[in-house]
């Protein structure tokens, strides 16, 4: 009985702790997320304002009689904004490089505290309820799959793929060429393939849980209306001149 209280407490604590520094993280990453939003519309507005001069300066340019005094206006507010998208760009690369960083941490934190959930309730050690700690496994899993980076776009032209023919090479060294992007194109496909089961088992895993976790419910909902409904007729008038 001790042991159970100790090992409840220890649970207890520790995941009071992984909360603690958890939030944290989350803070920071939605911190971070607003602004990298913010940096990036202030690109988008400096690179519309800087569109729209270039269009105006082009227009200039092609009048029968340019404005000289006008064109060299618009050309030094050009060059400004440029350096102005570019500054704003590269804060935007500085953003983005720390909320990875958080990202990769978050991550790292859910699919830790996953684990160690699942083989406690693989163990067959857990004294408490398996259904509350499947859901807890189910919002971690849910939680990891909210921050997981995005498919990357393929390195290589798929229609390129199709028209290479390594054997129709004019010597060994287009043979060469051509054999070395298909090779890197395969290497590329099976990335791609295996970041898709990943992403499928953890979908399934919640899918799963979820699954479980309803019919827990529909199972407790059952229940209790069967235990009214057995009350019910209990204390019914026919029952109570017994």
């Amino acid at each position: 009985m001790k042991r159970r209280i100790w090992f409840g407490i220890l649970l207890l604590l520790s995941g009071i702790l992984f909360a603690q520094h958890l939030a944290v993280l989350e803070q920071t990453y939605s911190e971070q997320t607003a602004q990298l939003k913010q940096q990036a519309a202030v690109t988008d507005s400096l690179r519309t304002r800087l569109n729209q001069l270039t269009s105006e300066l082009q227009r200039e340019k092609q009048r029968p009689h340019p404005d000289e005094k006008r064109m060299k206006a618009l050309m030094a507010e050009i060059v400004e904004l440029s350096r102005r998208v570019e500054q704003s760009r590269q804060q935007e690369s500085v953003l983005e490089a720390a909320r990875e960083k958080t990202r990769q941490a978050l991550e790292e934190a859910y699919t830790h505290r996953i684990d160690s959930l699942k083989a406690l309730l693989q163990s067959g050690k857990f004294p408490g309820d398996r259904a509350a700690l499947e859901q807890e496994i189910l919002r971690y899993t849910e939680k990891r799959l909210a921050v997981a980076p995005p498919l990357p776009g393929l390195h290589f032209d798929p229609a390129k793929v199709v028209q290479i023919d390594p054997a129709a090479a004019r010597d060994s060294t287009a043979r060469l060429i051509y054999l070395d992007y298909l090779r890197n194109a395969l290497q590329d496909v099976n990335q791609h393939l295996a970041r898709l089961e990943k992403l499928q088992q953890e979908y399934q895993t919640a899918w799963q849980l979820r699954r479980r976790a309803r019919d827990f419910v529909n199972d407790v909902i059952a229940d209790g209306e069967l235990s009214v409904a057995s009350l019910s007729r209990s204390t019914s008038p026919a029952s109570s001149q017994f």
